[in-house]
């Protein structure tokens, strides 16, 4: 067994941060309804496939694109509510509202089989579309299975392989390594899990598979494919290199022997909001507020956000856990403002410039929505630069942005670069903006024409 070991310049290694998920696995009840919204992977509307008081089992399609053929699946089964936009997104999209009936049952997948070792490479990217787990493409030269664990919070991959076994785990590698022939399989884990991946890299070359495992130092934003690429491989993200994750193999390897739907995530519960952090076996569409409830901790009022703490979106209470989510953070609130913060040692604090005492003392460092400070003007620390994966200058680029400044500068200093990992503003001790200014200067180049393809960024 030959371990290869990986790192890449610039991230940041986020450690000793409260809140982190449990490694328990708790089977959350079924939700009182499931909310579904009707579009497409590009964000496009859906027409419905059923129609309001309508009776649906769990996997039967709602919706359905017919660009790329995927599908929207009841996540429960019961009867149609409603047929309309929310609010939670923008008004716009439809949503259907199914109340649950209480069965766990769920409608097999039509030409899943056991069998999937005798399945044509195209069967089985159909079945696998259909069963909304994974959007293959039809050729690739490189499959690499992450299980980075870059981010603040991260679900672990031990409760993952002890949930489903690693029997199945190694059967999922074998059918997306059938389904896309050709592709050299990786193994990428975060260093300290050695153990975990040697046991799965000696499982998969037991099964037949041949594999190259390499483990990475975890810093963030190491999972996101346009760094992990580069890593592991010394060029950037290719066309023939796809990227998934732990769960979506597991979830590949559901559909095709079990005929099992997408319907359901293992989601970890991460932050100090929460009192109890477990991994939870739950329902997409699930009500985040419904969810999240037991959990949280009383006489506190927290944010929940969906998978990154940097990266993720807020989710209100009425909105539903997507397809893909793996982590709920409760972040707590905090509006106040704090006497002579500048003065605190900082025992729960983090900070880019090891100022702070948890940057010395092992002390769990904490996280809540308040910006601790004021923004000032830049100082030209260099931070951001530092701990940027795409190797741009945040600290000159967003100068431009500010003024308003939107032409081919933008594109020399190579802004499209930007991943927006949110890193630089994260690490900026003058509390820029500067992730939201990077967006805002590309999506303005692109309304001028300027896009990367067209000006060679």
């Amino acid at each position: 067994m030959a371990i290869r070991s990986r790192t890449f310049p610039g991230g940041y290694a986020f450690r000793r941060f409260a809140g982190r998920p449990e490694d328990s696995l708790v089977e959350a009840p079924l939700p009182s309804k499931a909310l579904l919204p009707l579009r497409s992977a590009a964000g496009a509307d859906l027409p419905a496939l059923v129609k309001t008081r309508e009776t649906v089992k769990a996997g039967q399609a709602i919706a359905r694109d017919e660009a790329s053929g995927a599908l929207v699946m009841a996540t429960v089964s019961g009867q149609v509510e409603e047929l309309k936009p929310a609010a939670w997104l923008g008004g716009k999209t439809n949503v259907a509202t199914i109340i649950a009936d209480g069965s766990p049952d769920w409608l097999p997948l039509e030409g899943h089989t056991p069998d999937w070792r005798h399945a044509t490479a195209e069967a089985l990217r159909g079945l696998i579309a259909r069963a909304g787990a994974a959007a293959l493409p039809a050729s690739a030269s490189r499959l690499v299975v992450q299980a980075a664990e870059d981010e603040p919070y991260n679900p672990s991959p031990a409760v993952l392989v002890k949930a489903w076994g690693l029997e199945a785990l190694v059967e999922g590698l074998g059918i997306l390594s059938r389904a896309l022939p050709g592709a050299a399989l990786h193994l990428a884990f975060r260093r300290d899990r050695r153990a975990l991946a040697a046991r799965v890299e000696g499982a998969a070359r037991k099964a037949g598979l041949e594999v190259r495992l390499f483990t990475v130092s975890g810093k963030y934003p190491q999972a996101h494919p346009a760094v992990l690429a580069p890593t592991l491989f010394g060029k950037g993200l290719e066309a023939g290199t796809a990227v998934f994750d732990l769960q979506t193999v597991l979830q590949v390897r559901d559909a095709v022997v079990l005929g099992k739907p997408a319907i359901e995530r293992v989601v970890a519960l991460a932050g100090t909001g929460f009192a109890a952090r477990p991994h939870l076996r739950v329902r997409v569409g699930f009500p985040a507020g419904e969810l999240a409830q037991p959990y949280l901790r009383a006489g506190r009022e927290s944010r929940l956000v969906i998978n990154s703490l940097l990266g993720g979106a807020a989710l209100a209470a009425q909105a539903p856990l997507p397809p893909q989510a793996s982590v709920l953070v409760a972040v707590p609130e905090n509006k106040e403002g704090e006497l002579l913060s500048f003065a605190s040692p900082g025992f729960a604090s983090d900070s880019r410039s090891l100022t702070f005492a948890a940057s010395l003392l092992p002390f769990a460092k904490r996280t809540d929505t308040n910006l601790h400070g004021e923004g000032r003007a830049c100082i030209s620390c260099g931070f951001c630069e530092d701990v940027c994966p795409a190797r741009i200058l945040p600290q000159i680029l967003h100068r431009y942005v500010k003024k308003n400044v939107i032409d081919e500068t933008l594109v020399r200093f190579r802004i499209f670069r930007c991943i927006d990992c949110n890193l630089c503003s994260y690490v900026c001790t003058s509390k820029i903006p500067l992730a939201r200014l990077m967006r805002e200067g590309k999506e303005k180049l692109a309304k001028e024409g300027l896009a990367p393809r067209e000006v060679g960024a």
